[in-house]
């Protein structure tokens, strides 16, 4: 809700934080969030208290993170696929009296009336020649560049989220929407995305692969990242589509090809999320026997 407020917030006018729309724009976003990293902090949590009792840590992870895509996961999808489509990231008036700086142009405001035509002057610091590196900005609608959703410039400097922080946001919100359309597309559907909770849960096996917590943990996070990004890049929302043209055509052959896989939004997803629980699972076990020889050789 803050970050919100600061996108609609202009240099030199009253801040508001509080907005019950932010905050409903704000658990949009975030909700997603949350459902997808719970297995990875439970199985964190596991990692760093215990080392005893797995049978038990493996029944509670499931458990809770089952009843969350069971219950919670479908009474969200209910409300994002019935709510209004509405956007409260309106461009605010801006301030005079204020100089911001944009692709080499500044930019200087001395009067905005109620209807944002503005009054100032823009100087061009590229230009070579000195009499047109000046202009005289008179009652006009000015729209800076590279503000994109931000209302002021100045502030969107001061509180942008770093390009890898906003991909990574982006793609998870954009996987949000594409659990939506397959909810509202079929049972059957939603059962096949699906595959990617339960990748996010077979994390789990790659919890003990080391004598080392750390190593675990990071083997954790890393194995949660893979299931995230991938599953982005097959549905083609992640900003690496640009760059894998081939991904498209090969999951309209899947299609093809297997009969069944006709009812999937994207069967590389499917096979994607079958193919890392059989890698987790592998390495688990592979770490769990070595585990166990080094503590016999260490015994003996």
């Amino acid at each position: 809700m803050v970050y919100f407020g600061c996108m609609n917030y202009v240099v030199g006018q009253p801040l508001s934080l509080v907005s019950f729309e932010a905050f409903r724009l704000g658990f949009d976003i975030s909700f997603p969030l949350v459902v997808i990293f719970i297995p990875m902090f439970l199985i964190l949590s596991f990692v760093r208290h215990s080392r005893k009792k797995r049978i038990t840590g493996i029944i509670t992870v499931s458990v809770l993170f089952a009843a969350t895509w069971i219950f919670g996961v479908p009474a969200f999808l209910k409300y994002e696929s019935g709510k209004a489509d509405s956007s409260i990231l309106q461009p605010q008036r801006l301030s005079s009296g204020y100089f911001r700086l944009s692709e080499n142009t500044l930019y200087y405001f001395t009067n905005v009336d109620l209807e944002n035509n503005t009054d100032g002057i823009s100087i061009n610091e590229n230009s070579i020649h000195a009499d047109k590196n000046f202009s005289v900005i008179d009652n006009q609608k000015i729209t800076i560049p590279e503000s994109e959703n931000f209302s002021d410039i100045l502030v969107k400097r001061v509180v942008e989220m770093p390009p890898l922080l906003k991909n990574f946001i982006l793609d998870l919100y954009n996987l949000s929407t594409a659990a939506v359309s397959a909810f509202s597309e079929s049972n059957l559907s939603w059962l096949y995305f699906c595959s990617m909770a339960l990748a996010l849960i077979f994390v789990f096996a790659v919890s003990n692969v080391s004598e080392w917590r750390l190593i675990n943990a990071f083997f954790v996070l890393l194995a949660t990242t893979a299931v995230i990004k991938l599953n982005c890049i097959c549905y083609g929302i992640s900003f690496y589509k640009n760059y894998l043209g081939f991904l498209s055509p090969l999951d309209l052959k899947l299609k093809s090809v297997f009969g069944f896989a006709g009812g999937m939004q994207s069967p590389l997803c499917v096979f994607v999320n079958i193919i890392l629980i059989l890698i987790f699972v592998i390495f688990g076990i592979t770490g769990l026997f070595t585990n166990r020889s080094k503590k016999k050789e260490d015994d003996e």
